[in-house]
């Protein structure tokens, strides 16, 4: 409705201006916070523990988490644990006391492959080096998850929350894997099998998964910030 009105129009990428009038669509990219940046894979695997021989799986599900992907990964996790090791941000929702389930899932676990596992609520100012350390990012696909992993250049699995925005986050995915960064696993077809099936194809072939996250990167555009901070300057200054 405002874009109908609307002088210019900011988009992170261009296939996201459809349905706006060309001649008004700018393509300014998304700004990614700056405290994300520069990450050290040291500190991150340092901080949680974590084996610098083994590829580091992210999982988050946005700041809330995710439920089905909660349980689908704590489900798959003595499977994944053979491959990989796992940093999982699960939040903290009373409702489906996911985190709770989580923990008890890894006290289960054989000591062999247990530290392999971290799980927590939330992930703080560490986040910019666990992006520097990870091999592989699996979550849901919202603007700020997407826009985070083609600037730090981050493979992912990604699992879009069905009609999130009128399917924006399918739309988000969908962009990522034509440009071969992504992978996606609609959540109607997200099993424990059909993840560890994921992984362990993806996690095998180390050259393919960091040319994915450079093809993911193409996406991304540099200087956003200052991309979008001209514009309004433009619009309110003419």
């Amino acid at each position: 409705i405002t874009g109908r009105f609307a002088t210019r129009i900011a988009v992170s990428f261009p296939a996201t201006s459809g349905g706006f009038p060309a001649d008004r669509v700018v393509v300014t990219g998304n700004p990614v916070r700056p405290e994300l940046m520069g990450g050290s894979r040291e500190a991150a695997l340092g901080g949680f523990g974590f084996d610098a021989a083994l590829p580091l799986v992210y999982v988050t599900g946005g700041a809330q988490g995710s439920h089905r992907i909660n349980r689908v990964v704590g489900e798959a996790l003595p499977r994944l644990l053979e491959i990989c090791q796992i940093l999982h941000q699960c939040g903290d929702n009373a409702e489906t006391g996911d985190h709770l389930w989580l923990l008890e899932r890894a006290r289960m676990l054989p000591p062999r492959i247990a530290a392999r596992y971290v799980v927590r609520p939330y992930i703080g100012g560490e986040l910019r080096d666990v992006y520097a350390a990870a091999a592989l990012l699996v979550g849901r696909s919202g603007a700020g998850t997407v826009n985070e992993c083609c600037n730090l250049g981050v493979p992912a699995v990604f699992v879009p929350l069905p009609g999130a925005s009128g399917d924006e986050q399918a739309a988000n995915a969908r962009l990522v894997e034509a440009a071969g960064g992504a992978v996606v696993l609609p959540q109607a077809d997200l099993t424990a099998g059909r993840l560890v099936d994921a992984l362990t194809r993806l996690l095998a072939d180390t050259a393919a998964l960091q040319a994915m996250g450079a093809r993911a990167r193409t996406l991304a555009v540099p200087e956003a910030a200052q991309r979008l901070a001209r514009l309004i300057r433009e619009v309110a200054v003419p």
